[in-house]
């Protein structure tokens, strides 16, 4: 794992660690539905917010992604960089789809199996461990962005996809996402 790698892993981590004064977790994905930017007031009058910024765009991602799935026939799906495991756990939900997510942080891997029963591996998308075809959807949202070398991810998605891969990226491209990602 190159330095860059490695500290996005720790940044990661810290992130999906995160919770709210009142000790409620701090989302990354809608888990909260659409109001969960500021589910309450504190004691002191100023709202509370429970997720990201940003919740109506990643809805948006998120319908055109279960739009995609529809024109499929699948049985298995996996979410490279899948986060907290929210749209795992709505794929398995609405398809009926053996599901399975993968993140660079085991702190999401393990908020995506307490939330949502998603099984989810710590991996490197770089060298995916599983076998070739081993899934008939490979779902990578709002991550390849932050890849130095998306190019051997993309080959990786393409190496355990059965069937189909969908992509989504934000705006900028992959090298604008790797100089801007926080620490």
């Amino acid at each position: 794992m190159d330095q860059y790698t490695s500290e996005t892993q720790k940044w990661l981590d810290a992130r999906y660690r995160a919770a709210t004064d009142d000790g409620i977790y701090f989302a990354h994905q809608n888990i909260y539905g659409f109001q969960s930017r500021f589910l309450r007031t504190t004691k002191g009058g100023s709202p509370t917010a429970y997720a990201e910024p940003g919740s109506v765009m990643r809805y948006i991602i998120f319908w055109n992604i279960v739009k995609a799935l529809k024109t499929l026939q699948f049985d298995s799906v996996l979410d490279v960089g899948g986060s907290e495991g929210y749209m795992c756990g709505a794929f398995r939900a609405f398809f009926g789809a053996r599901v399975r997510s993968c993140d660079l942080s085991a702190e999401a891997c393990k908020r995506a199996k307490e939330i949502f029963d998603v099984d989810a591996d710590t991996v490197d998308g770089v060298s995916l461990p599983y076998p070739d075809g081993a899934f008939d959807v490979v779902v990578c949202s709002e991550s390849m962005e932050h890849i130095p070398h998306y190019e051997d991810v993309l080959k990786e998605l393409l190496r355990v996809a059965k069937k189909s891969v969908i992509i989504t990226v934000p705006h900028d491209g992959p090298r604008s996402g790797c100089q801007n990602h926080p620490r």
